[in-house]
């Protein structure tokens, strides 16, 4: 089989799920934060990692850090839910503790930026990427398409 055909093949594999990963928000994805008004908080650079487990309506859980300072000086320290809505490109997320945690850009592919607004006053500029990780099954079946030209080749010159 010629080279060109198995590139194209593997290609062909490869574009389908990182163009659906790219216009979907579901997925892991992980950010940080840089306060722009520091209103009376620990005024930290904060780390979270976001979940988005459903895009309609949007559900996923989160995980806020700050490098330096206990969890209780910063965020949970833990995974919490939250609640969201997705209305052109603005993303509005809500946790049971802050209903204004989160307001932001989400224009599809891989990058979300925004405000988030914390329980003790602080404003923080938010930018999230998404953590590339690629489908196991998609793998598989290059693997095995990959495996099976390689046996075809070797049983033709044999």
């Amino acid at each position: 089989m010629n080279l060109k055909i198995v590139g194209l093949i593997a290609a062909g594999l490869l574009a389908g799920p990182l163009t659906a990963q790219a216009t979907s928000i579901q997925g892991d994805w992980t950010g940080s934060g840089t306060p722009i008004f520091v209103g009376g908080g620990n005024g930290a650079v904060e780390d979270a990692s976001l979940d988005f487990t459903s895009a309609s309506p949007i559900l996923g859980m989160v995980d806020v850090t700050c490098p330096g300072y206990s969890a209780s000086d910063c965020g949970t320290g833990g995974w919490v839910d939250f609640t969201g809505s997705l209305t052109g490109p603005i993303l509005d997320i809500s946790l049971p503790t802050n209903p204004n945690a989160f307001v932001g850009l989400y224009l599809g592919g891989n990058t979300i930026t925004g405000i988030v607004t914390s329980n003790d006053g602080d404003v923080y500029d938010w930018t999230y990427h998404r953590v590339s990780v690629p489908e196991p099954t998609t793998l598989a079946l290059l693997g095995l398409g990959l495996a099976g030209i390689g046996f075809m080749r070797k049983r033709k010159s044999g």
